[in-house]
């Protein structure tokens, strides 16, 4: 009666060696001195938060008169802006809201606060961590347009973004 010999030490195979991706070669224009505005991907980001603040990544919403809701037309911005910060998941935002010159400095600066905080709470309901939103309200102490018209007030009405860490 004969043994099984047993199983003989087999190496494992070797898994062939993965080179890394080179990161995307940043195209530098003469004629402005700036990037070349393509889409970016996560590892080109720039270096500092002022560069990426001036590129303008994040869209501004709008919002009506006394109103602090989040609009249906300005919706795909928000999600647009969440797909970003999505993408560049250690990106820091500050929401700022912003209000028409209408009211008393107290009404607006609870009415910016009410509109910054809808704003990121829409980003928290499309999967961004609040953790990397913090809101302020300027009320109506920074206004886009300080013409006294319908059209400027209404710009004048939003709340924008502002990256505070890369």
């Amino acid at each position: 009666p004969s043994k099984p010999k047993p199983a003989a030490d087999v190496a494992p195979t070797p898994t062939p060696a993965t080179t890394p991706t080179p990161a995307p070669v940043r195209t530098v224009t003469t004629d402005t001195g700036g990037y070349e505005s393509k889409p970016m991907t996560g590892e080109e980001l720039p270096p500092n938060v002022d560069e990426i603040n001036k590129r303008g990544y994040l869209k501004t919403v709008n919002f009506e008169f006394d109103k602090y809701d989040v609009r249906e037309e300005d919706k795909a911005k928000l999600q647009a802006n969440a797909d970003w910060l999505a993408k560049y998941p250690t990106v820091k935002v500050r929401v700022e809201g912003h209000c028409d010159e209408r009211g008393t400095a107290q009404y607006n600066l609870a009415l910016g606060e009410k509109r910054a905080d809808a704003v990121k709470d829409y980003l928290v309901s499309l999967g961004i961590s609040s953790s990397r939103l913090e809101i302020i309200s300027y009320g109506k102490e920074k206004p886009l347009d300080p013409s006294q018209t319908e059209e400027a007030w209404a710009k004048n009405r939003r709340a924008q973004f502002l990256v505070t860490a890369r």
